[in-house]
């Protein structure tokens, strides 16, 4: 049975009074670092035995060559990024400065799903699906260089930048979404490279 202790009682009075003396910090810095001593030493014992276990004379694994291929993912969508504006919940993308005619890069392989001209608001622009329910809009180039159904990957270029549309001045809209969920761009590009 617990009974409530009351805060002028003895137990707790001495309870404090243990608590005021010891040097809770120390403690758990102790634990810690045992921790972590422990926890290195179990993982190189047992690395050992496996490096011994491979290089065993009798269990000798035979060395295999093989080609080394890399293939680009996820690349920023141009060679020299300026930014000229941020995302905000007024404007769900980035726009990025640039020179006309720049080439314009899709930021991972995927498919065209529109290509088209508007005289208002994006002006040309293109829409390409990636995987895992990605989508990518890049706007005002001064011209395309895909078509819908076209399979891209981040090392063609799918058009120029341009500042057709609603646009002050040459630059890529660019906007990311995630099942039709917009994102900040810079966010998901930023383990590309640092802004």
């Amino acid at each position: 049975m617990i009974k409530n202790i009351r805060t002028g009682s003895k137990i707790s009075r001495a309870a404090r009074h243990m608590l005021e003396r010891v040097n809770i910090k120390a403690i758990l810095g102790g634990n810690l670092t045992l921790m972590v001593i422990t926890t290195s030493l179990i993982s190189h014992s047992s690395n050992a035995s496996l490096a011994y276990s491979i290089t065993d004379e009798k269990n000798v694994l035979p060395v295999v060559q093989a080609p080394l291929t890399t293939e680009v993912s996820l690349r920023l969508p141009l060679n020299t990024i300026k930014i000229n504006q941020k995302y905000s919940w007024y404007h769900p993308g980035v726009d990025l400065g640039a020179k006309i005619g720049e080439p314009i890069y899709p930021i991972a392989k995927g498919t065209v799903e529109i290509s088209e001209f508007s005289k208002f608001g994006y002006g040309n622009s293109i829409v390409i699906t990636h995987a895992n329910g990605l989508k990518s809009l890049y706007a005002h180039l001064s011209r395309i260089d895909v078509r819908p159904g076209d399979e891209v990957n981040p090392t063609n270029p799918i058009g120029l930048v341009g500042s057709t549309g609603r646009s002050t001045g040459p630059h890529l809209h660019l906007e990311v979404s995630q099942d039709e969920k917009r994102l900040n761009p810079l966010q998901y590009l930023g383990s590309v490279s640092s802004y």
